[in-house]
């Protein structure tokens, strides 16, 4: 299978540093996973950089040294369709080296190309160019509110969209955006990246500055009980801090059913004993936002349907 260009150079890219860290005896099986700016020797980057060589994973970009991966799905270059998922908080160089056929970062992307209509053939990217927010340090400096963050990895995101629209002309391009990737999709549209649709999952939202694009469409699915909606983070934006724009019909998105359910009965008691909010409550809102990007049909069928039904109908 052809690659477009940037793959091919990448999975050489890859196979040279795999076979670096085993000259250089580098290569220690208990090192803990790196989130460094570097990946290190261990074996989770191993065994990545393994997969890529035998071929199981495709690089469309690998520059560890500046935080940045894409993977990809399917030929671009034959595609009727491209999905573009660009992640959310957490989001670090390991969460594409332990990602599965069937779990973590890259799952849901895998599953809607491999199960794309029987008329189209679609391809996909998981996008990472830098470095996302985390939840764990200096939550002020790092954390999911600062949205600096967004505003540097959206100009890339949209430069990857322009590449995408050089490589493939005419190929609309699904922009699908988990948490706070919301307010990275709307830099990038903002910044013309020339999307068909932007499908947000449990988003975050979009900064001040957010310019829709009348030329896509614009959909929205979470969960009842989202912890974002619990926590009152979105439609509040002060400087560099918060997102303004909500993923809501005010801000001209559609809203579609998730098929995740609300607040469980068990945590509803946990709301009357200590309301207005329970750390029961609160765990199920996470768990749901998370599950909303799952590649496993039988705890997310509503969404992984409702995505490959937006690919198909970009191709009409």
């Amino acid at each position: 299978m052809s690659s477009p260009r940037g793959g091919r150079t990448s999975a050489t890219a890859a196979a040279r540093q795999l076979k670096a860290f085993r000259d250089a005896d580098l290569f220690d099986p208990n090192r803990p996973p790196s989130i460094d700016i570097y990946p290190t020797g261990n074996a989770n980057t191993i065994d990545y950089l393994q997969r890529v060589v035998d071929g199981d994973v495709q690089l469309y970009l690998w520059r560890p040294d500046k935080d940045e991966v894409i993977e990809m799905f399917g030929n671009p270059d034959t595609a009727d369709v491209i999905m573009s998922f660009m992640p959310g908080t957490n989001t670090t160089m390991d969460s594409f080296y332990t990602a599965t056929a069937t779990t973590g970062i890259t799952a849901l992307t895998r599953w809607e190309v491999e199960n794309a209509d029987p008329r189209i053939q679609a391809a996909g990217f998981v996008v990472k160019q830098g470095v996302f927010p985390q939840l764990g340090g200096n939550i002020f400096a790092t954390g999911p509110q600062n949205n600096d963050m967004a505003e540097e990895l959206g100009a890339k995101y949209a430069d990857f969209a322009a590449g995408i629209h050089v490589i493939t002309p005419g190929t609309p391009v699904v922009s699908v955006e988990h948490s706070f990737g919301s307010s990275v999709g709307g830099v990038a549209e903002t910044q013309d990246a020339g999307f068909h649709t932007r499908i947000t999952l449990s988003g975050i939202g979009m900064t001040s500055d957010y310019g829709p694009s009348l030329d896509t469409d614009h959909y929205a699915m979470r969960s009842p009980n989202d912890i974002l909606d619990q926590l009152h983070v979105k439609e509040t934006q002060i400087f560099n801090w918060g997102y303004q724009h909500a993923p809501t019909p005010e801000n001209g998105f559609t809203e579609l059913d998730s098929g995740i359910p609300g607040t469980p009965a068990w945590a509803q008691i946990g709301k009357v004993i200590s309301p207005p909010i329970a750390i029961g409550d609160l765990a199920s809102g996470l768990d749901h936002h998370n599950q909303i990007i799952s590649g496993d049909i039988s705890e997310n069928r509503v969404v992984m349907k409702q995505i490959q039904a937006f690919l198909t109908g970009a191709t009409q």
